[in-house]
């Protein structure tokens, strides 16, 4: 489903796999190493179990992820490569961000249908965030591949 081969709106599917699965990974692979070797927190007032060696593997995952993905489908390498490495950040921004606000709200879990999870937000924010991210990435390449005046990605 590459752009140079198909419209662009044909590589809408793979770019919200972009979004989805490496976000999945960085958060599985943020827990598991974090839980395993984790010692320096990243933020212990708004995130108490989040730790640096987590979030730098969680960054990792996801960033191969994106690249396994982008090479699978014939992505343009640009954009692909702006998201391999800011995913990650994207993604931990949404989930840091979501934890601040119910820090602030004193609220410890963000609804009930997900228990022991800390609510729906809780499984959603960085995803949201990472989600936001790709499409951004996605119209401005789309934009220059297309033609548009200006297109980001234009000169490249």
């Amino acid at each position: 489903a590459s752009s140079a081969r198909h419209g662009i709106a044909d590589d809408l599917p793979v770019w919200l796999l972009l979004a989805v699965l490496p976000t999945w990974a960085a958060d599985v692979a943020a827990y598991l190493v974090g839980s395993a070797v984790g010692r320096r927190r990243l933020a212990p007032s708004i995130s108490p179990g989040k730790t640096w060696e987590g979030t730098f593997a969680g960054f990792a995952a996801g960033a191969v992820i994106v690249l396994a993905i982008a090479a699978a489908f014939g992505l343009p390498r640009v954009p692909a490569a702006i998201v391999a490495v800011a995913l990650g950040p994207v993604g931990l921004a949404g989930d840091l961000l979501e934890s601040y606000v119910k820090r602030r709200a004193g609220v410890k879990d963000s609804g009930t249908i997900l228990p022991g999870h800390g609510g729906v937000l809780d499984r959603l924010d960085s995803l949201v965030a990472a989600s936001t991210f790709v499409l951004l990435v996605f119209v401005a390449w789309s934009g220059s591949q297309l033609g548009a005046e200006g297109g980001f990605f234009e000169r490249f």
